[in-house]
């Protein structure tokens, strides 16, 4: 957890009765993606990009830097820390064994000969391995993929919904069967829809 995140939620009791804002330090927050999908270097991401209803000034707002840190990637940041740079070679060994038979006992076995975590692997080789097996769970993986393709199949086909009745009422409202104040009434339209009219 941030040392800022720390410092807001414990503060002590004495300052608990001050009317005077109280100082603490500021906060940066990363996030490293190792994916295999295409990702830039660098990007953002946004809390209010996970909100329901979505606004242009929302009331809590939090931005995460993300970096990729994929070996491919060559992100600077793999350059300053050779412990990262180590980490994002094991895993790229890891994925090129995949088709070997016990892939991840041949990545760690390669990691340890060519210098990969070597200190690290030599002691807890085991450890890693038994983490990698028990985190991925292929039923899991599957499912979770098939509930993320129906969720963005639905939110497209609401998005074409929503683009034909948006035309339905730009022509009622160009035949004057509708006024922009009863489509912004009856349609919930959002200013950016409005636009459109």
């Amino acid at each position: 957890m941030n040392y800022s995140v720390l410092h807001i939620l414990w503060i002590h009791w004495y300052y608990r009765y001050r009317k005077n804002r109280i100082a603490v330090p500021g906060s940066s927050f990363y996030v490293f993606y190792n994916g295999t999908d295409q990702y830039p270097t660098e990007g953002e991401m946004k809390l209010s990009d996970a909100f329901v209803t979505t606004t242009d000034s929302p009331m809590l707002e939090v931005k995460v830097k993300v970096i990729n840190i994929n070996y491919a990637n060559h992100h600077n940041i793999l350059d300053k820390c050779q412990v990262l740079r180590e980490y994002s070679m094991f895993v790229e060994k890891v994925r090129l064994a995949k088709s070997q038979a016990n892939p991840l006992e041949v990545a760690v076995q390669q990691c340890i000969q060519e210098g990969i975590l070597r200190e690290y692997l030599l002691r807890k080789g085991s450890e890693v391995i038994n983490m990698l097996i028990a985190e991925y769970d292929y039923d899991t993986d599957i499912r979770v993929q098939r509930e993320e393709a129906a969720e963005e199949a639905a939110e497209e086909a609401a998005k074409k919904d929503r683009a034909k009745e948006l035309a339905s009422i730009k022509e009622a409202i160009q035949n004057g069967a509708l006024t922009l104040s009863n489509a912004v009434r009856f349609f919930h339209l959002t200013p950016d829809e409005m636009k459109a009219f």
